[in-house]
C-alpha cells in the first residue's frame, strides 16, 4: 500500500492498482519519466497516490502530499458533509414501519380470536407467533 501521494524518482517494472481512485481493474504501469503538464493527476505516470497499491516492481519516491492534502483527501473533502436521505431509503423505512405496525395489530388479534374459538390459550399463543 502506498501511504501518501508520491512522485517517483526511479522505477523498475513498477505497476500499481488505482481502483480506489479510478475504478480501473488492471494495474497501471509507472515510471519516473515526466508526463505532459496538462495531464490529470491520475494520468501522470510518475506519480502514485494514497490508497493505491503496488502490484509489481520496485520504485523510489519522494512524498509530495500527506493526509488531507493528498488527491484522495481532496476527493473526500469535495463530498457533501450532510447526507440527505434518498428516496429509496425513505420508502424502505416507511414500508418497514408499516410492517411493524401490521404485526403489532395482527399477532394479538390472531391470539385472541384463536383463543376464544378453540379455548386453548397455550396453542393459540404459539399459533399467533407461528411457532411449531
Amino acid at each position: 500500500m502506498i501511504p501518501a501521494d508520491v512522485r517517483l524518482i526511479s522505477a523498475k517494472i513498477c505497476s500499481s492498482f488505482q481502483a480506489t481512485l479510478t475504478g480501473e481493474s488492471l494495474p497501471v504501469e509507472r515510471w519516473k519519466r515526466r508526463t505532459r503538464v496538462k495531464a490529470s493527476a491520475v494520468e501522470r505516470s510518475n506519480a502514485c497516490f494514497l490508497g493505491t497499491s503496488v502490484e509489481s516492481g520496485t520504485a523510489k519516491a519522494v512524498v509530495i502530499a500527506t493526509a488531507r492534502t493528498t488527491y484522495f483527501g481532496h476527493i473526500a473533502a469535495a463530498l457533501p458533509a450532510n447526507k440527505r436521505k434518498r428516496v429509496s431509503t425513505a420508502g424502505v423505512k416507511r414500508y418497514t414501519w408499516l410492517m411493524i405496525r401490521f404485526m403489532l395489530v395482527m399477532v394479538p388479534l390472531v391470539f385472541v380470536i384463536n383463543g376464544l374459538t378453540k379455548h386453548n390459550w397455550h396453542d393459540a399463543f404459539f399459533f399467533s407467533m407461528q411457532w411449531p
